[in-house]
């Protein structure tokens, strides 16, 4: 199987792996052991595809970890989550909120950049996040 075609496969699966244990209910433990295996499951299925780079599979290792530590699978924080990682983080949040999921509708744009704002040197870095925010135009030009 191509790699590109792989990669489409697993974005897929983490979509619906999300819907069916957010729906089911993510605070049961059991639900909430398997979902957090999925970065695994991804990690195992890209290290099987030709092509794909050790950084993209670091990348998929870590944009669920949190600047502060919070995140998983290994509660890496600050400089110990790969640049790459960190800044997949800030846009993996960004479009998992602003889209409709099963269990909740998409939040509006300014509000989950006003979000990301408010959880800079929390959960994301904050030069990132400042970075993030003036790429996505929130400052009118001219």
């Amino acid at each position: 199987m191509k790699g590109h075609i792989r990669l489409q496969l697993l974005h897929s699966l983490d979509i619906k792996w999300e819907k069916m244990f957010m729906h089911q209910g993510f605070t049961c433990p059991l639900n909430q052991g398997i979902y957090l295996q999925a970065v695994e499951f991804g990690v195992q299925i890209l290290r099987e595809t030709s092509g794909v780079t050790e950084s993209i599979i670091e990348i998929v290792q870590t944009h669920h970890e949190r600047f502060d530590g919070s995140g998983y699978p290994n509660g890496l924080k600050n400089e110990q989550i790969p640049v790459y990682g960190r800044i997949a983080a800030i846009i993996d949040h960004y479009t998992a909120m602003t889209r409709r999921t099963p269990y909740r509708n998409a939040i509006a744009q300014h509000t989950v950049l006003q979000e990301l704002y408010r959880w800079r040197d929390k959960y994301f870095q904050a030069e990132l996040v400042e970075q993030f925010l003036q790429c996505m135009g929130v400052y009118p030009t001219g």
